[in-house]
Order: structure tokens, then sequence, then C-alpha cells
């Protein structure tokens, strides 16, 4: 059974906001949800009223919100076509985040749009849907790909840390049928500093066996601890920076999600998402989904 109980997706009207709209209402049709809203945001009454001073741009908001009701409407109805799913229209007035988050919890999935390859890196990050990723509780979705199917081939990360489990259970409730590839990234053993041997390659032969051995033991009995098979999981390891990793594996398995855990002991927030969550979010071809780890 899904662990998401209802959507919230956010919208701007633009190009990429409708994929994320199509790819909500695919997952609410998906997961058997009853509750799917397309949400958009307009500028809050502290704004309204110092704009309201001069009558030709009270005038001219007054018009831009019946746009807006509009244009909400439309989107509704394009999202029916093409999916066969209604969603529930909500005009939001605020802050963009407060308003996306509101009422959200572990059971509710958020998502966003972004822009194809290095959207988030280039005109997300550090703004609202970077601070989405960041501040939200439950699980974030950046939706990066045109969404014309169900998910079929799902990658997920795992430093086997306390956010490694949320994010396989959600993997498996959100793609119920996508074959889950778990991964591991060893970061390289350096041999040597310049001319100095630190470590001998028979030394090195064996620190990796035993690495080796002991990560594909932890990732097996994390993928037995969520309840699934070696059927339903092919674990994946390489010595490599997690990242790149990543990178090749979205390219090599022509995946279409990649999920990750996001830790939830509030450490240092620029880690969070400053590092390897971070670059895949910048550089991935395919949707990436946010988990935090409580």
């Amino acid at each position: 059974m899904s662990t998401i109980k209802s959507i919230r997706i956010a919208t701007d009207f633009s190009e990429f906001s409708d994929r994320a709209a199509r790819r909500g209402a695919l997952l609410v049709d998906d997961l058997g949800l009853s509750k799917g809203k397309l949400v958009h945001v307009q500028d809050g009454p502290g704004v309204r009223r110092v704009r309201a001073l001069l009558p030709v741009i009270a005038g001219l908001e007054r018009n831009l919100a019946e746009a807006a009701e509009k244009a909400l409407a439309a989107s509704v109805e394009e999202v029916l076509a093409a999916t066969g799913v209604t969603l529930t229209p909500e005009m939001g007035e605020g802050n963009v985040m407060d308003v996306m988050l509101k009422g959200a919890d572990d059971s509710t999935l958020v998502i966003v749009g972004g822009q194809g390859a290095h959207a988030l890196q280039d005109r997300m990050l550090g703004t609202t849907a970077e601070r989405i990723v960041r501040q939200n509780t439950s699980p974030t979705l950046a939706v990066l790909a045109p969404a014309d199917k169900p998910y079929r081939k799902v990658l997920v990360p795992v430093d086997l840390s306390a956010a490694s489990a949320p994010a396989l259970r959600m993997a498996r409730a959100i793609a119920p049928e996508a074959r889950l590839c778990l991964l591991y990234a060893h970061t390289p053993i350096p041999a040597a500093f310049g001319s100095y041997s630190v470590i001998t390659e028979h030394d090195l032969s064996r620190a990796t066996g035993e690495q080796e051995a002991n990560v594909r033991a932890a990732m097996e009995a994390l993928r037995d601890e969520c309840g699934l098979s070696a059927d339903d999981v092919e674990i994946i390891t390489a010595h490599d920076y997690p990242a790149r990793m990543i990178m090749a594996q979205i390219n090599d398995q022509s995946a279409d999600l990649v999920v990750m855990g996001k830790h939830g002991d509030n450490r240092v927030a620029e880690w969070l998402i400053g590092s390897v969550t971070a670059r895949v979010l910048g550089h991935a071809t395919c949707d990436v989904l946010v988990v935090p780890a409580s």
C-alpha cells in the first residue's frame, strides 16, 4: 500500500509546470488516490495593498487574478484530457513555499516542475523549489522529464544511513511496477599521495574486497528490511564518487526516476542539498524524488 495519501502540485502555467501536473495526475491514478491538488500562488495581501495605491495597477491586479483563475481552470481541463484524472484547483496567496507546504505531512507528496537538464542548478536552486526541497518534511518530487508513462526504472542511491530505508520504501510505493536499482558508491581509496605510497597494492586489494563484501551484505539486509527480494531489487556498487556514479547509472540504466534520502537531523542545510543531492538535481535528465529520513 502506498504511504502517499495526497498530492500537491505547484504550477505557474509554464510548460514545465504542465509536466509536473501531468506527472502528478498519473501518480494520483497509479496510487489510487482521491486527493490531487493543482496549486497556483499569487502575491500576498501586503504586496497587493501597496499596489492598490495606484488605480491603474489595482485594475491590472484584478485582471491578473481573473486571468490566473481561468488559466488554472484551463490547466485542470488539459490534465483531464491528457490523463483522465481530475485535479482540484487551488488558488493561494502569499509566500509560495508556505502555501505549497500548508497541511503537508509525511503522507503528502509535493511536486514542483523543473526545466530539463541543469534547470534546478541554473534557475531553481536558491529559489522556491530549492527551499521546498530543503525545508519540506514530506517527500518532494522535482519533475524534469516529460510525463507520458508510469515510472519503469528507478534508481535508489543509498549511503546505508537512517535515510536509506525510507527512500527505498518510498521508491517501491511510488513506482510499484518499476524495476528498482539500489546504488552504493565506494569512494576511491588513494594508493599514494604524489610519489609517497600510503598503502600496498596487496593491502588495497584486501581492503577493497572486505569493503565490497560488507557493503553488499548491508544492502541485502536493507532490501530484506524493506520487504523486497532479489527479484525486485538489483544491487549495483562501484568505486566512484557518488554524484558521478548516479549520473552514469541514469544513462546506463535509462532511468526515469531517482529516489534520494534526505537526512533528518538538520545538521547543515547546505550539506543536505549542497552536495550529492544538489548535483543530481542540477544535472539529472530524469525526475528526482527527495525523501526525508523521518
